[in-house]
């Protein structure tokens, strides 16, 4: 069983769909949920900090075009607001490195399936973070890759 799964985020629905499951009444482990967003397009960041949905300017590009998403998802936003654990935001020379070292690794992954790489080390370097996740060294960690390199 996982201890973390890290989920880029855009509007919200693939992480909605995240929390949906791992958070169900049924289930008995739940990993911890970090999204992850580009720091030029954090809407759910801005949201879970305003506890309402916030929209952000997205008019400055960002090379996580998937990503690259103003508003949250109101279909999305109650499982966001009531079961996630937290959220980082990347730039995009961290987004490059990470997808460099998938790349490297033998992973396809594109720049939005490098946010989750770049997010998790974004976090796990915050010792406040990486306490409030209760990630250890024996920890599971899954990655969710949204895009492929070309």
């Amino acid at each position: 069983m996982a201890d973390l799964l890290v989920v880029p985020t855009g509007v919200g629905s693939l992480l909605q769909a995240a929390l949906q499951h791992y958070r169900h009444p049924n289930l008995k482990e739940r990993p911890a949920v970090l999204a992850v967003e580009p720091a030029k397009a954090a809407c759910v960041t801005a949201s879970v900090a305003a506890g309402r949905p916030i929209t952000v300017d997205t008019s400055e590009p960002t090379i996580m075009a998937g990503l690259n998403c103003g508003s949250v998802s109101t279909i999305a936003w109650p499982a966001i607001r009531d079961g996630l654990d937290a959220g980082v935001t990347v730039i995009d020379s961290q987004a490059i490195a990470a997808m460099h070292r998938l790349n490297e690794l033998g992973i396809s992954a594109g720049p939005c399936g490098g946010a989750a790489l770049a997010g998790v080390r974004e976090a796990l370097d915050d010792a406040e973070h990486r306490a409030s996740l209760a990630i250890t060294a024996d920890s599971v960690l899954v990655l969710i890759s949204t895009d492929g390199s070309v």
